[in-house]
């Protein structure tokens, strides 16, 4: 049977176990304990379903579980964030935090933010869907096949050149012309 816990890493005591006492005699007697972990606990065995249905924190500390878990929303993850360094030759390269943000939000909540959400996307469709046929009907105007194109027109569609473009050009017309003057020399 499943139970579970509005925390993590709930610790129960079941029955008290004792420490042996070798000067009476007594042997030690140990204890029944149970250790939820990320807020679920799986137990097979009968007689300890009957002491934790009978225990005082049944129904306030944990519960039986049935179907979905309650507290999944609430709990807070038992792994803490981790600050990731990564190192290279010259020393740190980058530094990542792995701090996820903790959003925890009521059924009641979840299903009004779905209703605005789908309130939104129905007003925002019919103008999205206005715009995008605008621009295509554009394309579709403005967009001649590569054979009608005249030759100004093709010069027209070719992007000026950027400075990082322009100095990459010159630097390989120059190891060209280099390599020219090289092979007519020998």
């Amino acid at each position: 049977m499943k139970f579970v816990s509005k925390s993590n890493n709930l610790r129960i005591v079941l029955k008290h176990g004792m420490p042996a006492e070798p000067i009476t005699g007594r042997a030690s007697v140990s204890g029944v304990y149970i250790k939820f972990e990320n807020g679920m606990v799986n137990v097979e065995d009968e007689a300890t379903v009957d002491l934790m249905m009978k225990h005082p924190g049944y129904d306030s500390d944990f519960i039986c579980l049935e179907g979905v878990d309650p507290y999944k929303n609430q709990r807070k993850d038992s792994e803490p964030a981790h600050d990731i360094t990564e190192i290279g030759p010259g020393g740190v390269i980058g530094k990542t935090n792995s701090d996820k943000p903790n959003v925890s939000l009521s059924a009641a909540q979840k299903d009004v933010v779905r209703d605005i959400a789908k309130k939104m996307a129905m007003e925002m469709a019919p103008s999205l869907a206005m715009e995008m046929l605008k621009e295509m009907a554009a394309k579709a105007d403005n967009k001649k096949p590569e054979s009608e194109k005249t030759e100004t027109e093709k010069k027209e569609d070719v992007k000026p050149e950027t400075p990082l473009e322009k100095a990459r050009r010159v630097k390989a017309e120059n190891i060209v012309k280099r390599k020219a003057e090289e092979a007519a020399n020998k």
